[in-house]
């Protein structure tokens, strides 16, 4: 799934006009490193715009692809609705994430901790009933997958 995650972010920077490949998207999302050009630029952006809003308490949405994006800041917390199917993943954004609870899903995780290299909330499932995430402390990423027949 952080396969799809940084597909997500060249995709919207492609339609923004960014000229970028999926491998230099990863490098810089995944080692945090300086843009050296304005394509590398855009994909950054998308990621810093969704936790601009959401440290301020408000709720950015990345769309694309049949996938959606959002993310929760610290001592945050979202409920997706019931759905019969689809994929949720959860990604750390920085260095740790804890206090990282996932309920409702097919697999459910109480207190845990995330950092980028232990993507614990890759692929679990929606199964009828509301999902909800919260963290404690530090930023997650969270994606919606439709479900591919």
């Amino acid at each position: 799934m952080e396969e799809a995650t940084i597909d997500e972010a060249v995709w919207s920077s492609v339609i923004e006009g960014a000229f970028t490949s999926k491998a230099e998207a990863a490098r810089i999302i995944r080692q945090n490193k300086s843009p050296s050009n304005k394509s590398e630029q855009m994909v950054k952006n998308n990621y810093q715009a969704l936790l601009y809003l959401a440290r301020r308490g408000a709720r950015g949405w990345l769309y694309g692809n049949g996938e959606i994006y959002t993310a929760v800041c610290g001592k945050g917390e979202i409920t997706f609705p019931a759905r019969a199917d689809g994929i949720l993943s959860v990604f750390c954004l920085g260095e740790l994430a804890a206090g990282v609870t996932i309920r409702g899903a097919h697999y459910s995780v109480e207190n845990a901790v995330l950092t980028p290299d232990f993507p614990l909330g890759c692929s679990n499932h929606f199964i009828g009933r509301p999902i909800t995430v919260s963290v404690e402390r530090g930023d997650l990423l969270l994606g919606l997958h439709e479900v591919e027949e």
